[in-house]
């Protein structure tokens, strides 16, 4: 993922954020991620819980009322943060092959 990252260090606090998500300790998380302490804020939390949620395809409106974002806060995080997976690919395609079949 930081190979493909324009910004490395994000790439870093995405990765110790995921080990906090997975049930770590901040300070193994930030061992593990190659970062400082101090630069695995709540923020960068809720923005990954956004993330994650958003990969998952749980509706925005619902994601809002998990972090308290507002419906356009949701949208901005989710443009700026969701990584283009081909698992994401592949569900998009998977819909549309549903479809036809129905």
């Amino acid at each position: 993922m930081a190979k493909g990252s324009k910004d490395s260090g994000q790439s870093r606090r995405l990765l110790a954020l995921a080990e906090i998500y997975d049930g770590a300790k901040r300070t193994d998380a930030a061992r593990i991620g190659d970062v400082e302490t101090k630069d695995l804020q709540f923020m960068h939390l809720r923005h990954t819980a956004v993330t994650r949620l958003g990969e998952d395809e749980v509706d925005e409106t619902l994601i809002a009322a998990v972090t308290g974002h507002t419906l356009t806060s949701i949208h901005q995080i989710l443009e700026r943060y969701l990584i283009r997976t081909s698992k994401m690919a592949r569900l998009a395609f998977q819909k549309r092959l549903d479809r036809e079949e129905e």
